[in-house]
C-alpha cells in the first residue's frame, strides 16, 4: 500500500469481450497475491457500485460514468497494485498513472463467438464483439492510447495452452517491472 496517496503499480490487462481478460487477469491476480497483488474487473466495479449513469438498451449494456469509474479506480489502485481488466483503454486518466504495462489480449473469432454464447449472449451482441475483434478496434485504441508511452504486449488468447503461456509472461513481466519501479 503506497501511503502518500500514490497510486500502486498496475498493470491493463485488455482485449475484445470475450478474449479472456477477466480469467486471463484473475490468474495472474492469484499468482502475485503473495505480493499484494489484487484483481480488478472494471466491468464488474462499473456494475457494482453503479458507476454508471446510463443504460444503452440497443447493447444491452452500461455506459460509465467517466468520472465515477475515475474517483473508484483511483481509491482501488492507492490501496495495493493491481491487474485491472477491462475492454476499454481510453478510460485511464492521468491521474492513475501509468500503467506498467498493458497486455492486449487476440482471440480467433470461433472461441470468441463460442465463448459469448456459453455466456447466453443474443447472436446480435455476440456478431458485434465478434467484428469488433476483426477489426481490430481495440487494438486501435490501445496503440493510441498508450504506445510510445507504456511497452504494449499483444498476445493471442484462444486456446487453453496460449491462456496458461499468457498468465506466466504476464506474471514474469509485473515481476520484472515492478522490481525494476
Amino acid at each position: 500500500v503506497v501511503s502518500s496517496g500514490e497510486v500502486c503499480p498496475w498493470i491493463l490487462v485488455t482485449g475484445s469481450v470475450g478474449t479472456g481478460k477477466t480469467t486471463t487477469a484473475s490468474r495472474v491476480a492469484a499468482a502475485l497475491a503473495s505480493k499484494g497483488w489484487k484483481h480488478l474487473e472494471v466491468s464488474r466495479l462499473v456494475r457494482e457500485r453503479k458507476l454508471y449513469k446510463e443504460w444503452d438498451d440497443e447493447l444491452d449494456a452500461s455506459v460509465f460514468d467517466q468520472k465515477l469509474l475515475s474517483a473508484e479506480l483511483s481509491k482501488e489502485l492507492r490501496s495495493g497494485p493491481a491487474v485491472v481488466d477491462f475492454h476499454c483503454a481510453s478510460c485511464f486518466k492521468k491521474a492513475l498513472g501509468k500503467p506498467l504495462a498493458v497486455v492486449l489480449l487476440r482471440a480467433e473469432t470461433a472461441p470468441i463467438w463460442d465463448r459469448l454464447e456459453g455466456r447466453g449472449y443474443e447472436k446480435r451482441k455476440i456478431q458485434q464483439n465478434v467484428e469488433c475483434e476483426i477489426f481490430g478496434t481495440v487494438a486501435e485504441e490501445v496503440h493510441e492510447c498508450w504506445a510510445g508511452k507504456v511497452p504494449i504486449v499483444e498476445v493471442q488468447s484462444s486456446t487453453n495452452e496460449e491462456l496458461e503461456s499468457n498468465i506466466k509472461q504476464i506474471t514474469e513481466l509485473i515481476l520484472e517491472k515492478s522490481s525494476a519501479a
